[in-house]
């Protein structure tokens, strides 16, 4: 009888370790996450570089979405597979056209795998 009990909770386990979300991961902490916004003639841009340890760690933009005066763009990150890899820093770089922005207060999020990474406010007058 006890050998049928050991054998429910190690089932039972299992079945609950496949239910339960993994936490994603996030950038290692030699890692930065920088965002400048240009104006040219009335139009937006904004340009996000990741810098990353090395070529094996992955970043992959996800969306961007737009809240009323909030602005959220994200990427997933995804971690070496192998601790075999180059040893170079790899720098990840976008550019997204924000188009014309009327008068306000605005906030631009970067999150990476769910998670804020950089926030930048900025106003227009």
């Amino acid at each position: 009888m006890k050998r049928a009990g050991v054998v429910l909770v190690i089932v039972l386990s299992a079945l609950m370790l496949g239910c339960i979300e993994k936490e994603k991961p996030s950038l290692p902490s030699n890692s930065s996450v920088n965002a400048t916004i240009l104006k040219i003639n009335d139009h937006y841009k904004l340009f996000v570089s990741i810098t990353l340890p090395n070529p094996c760690h992955k970043i992959v933009y996800r969306g961007f979405k737009v809240y009323q005066n909030e602005i959220y763009i994200d990427f997933q990150y995804t971690p070496p597979q192998s601790n075999a890899c180059v040893q170079v820093t790899d720098v990840y770089g976008k550019m997204f056209d924000l188009g014309n922005f009327s008068k306000g207060d605005y906030e631009i999020y970067i999150r990476i795998n769910g998670k804020t990474a950089k926030t930048l406010k900025f106003k227009i007058e």
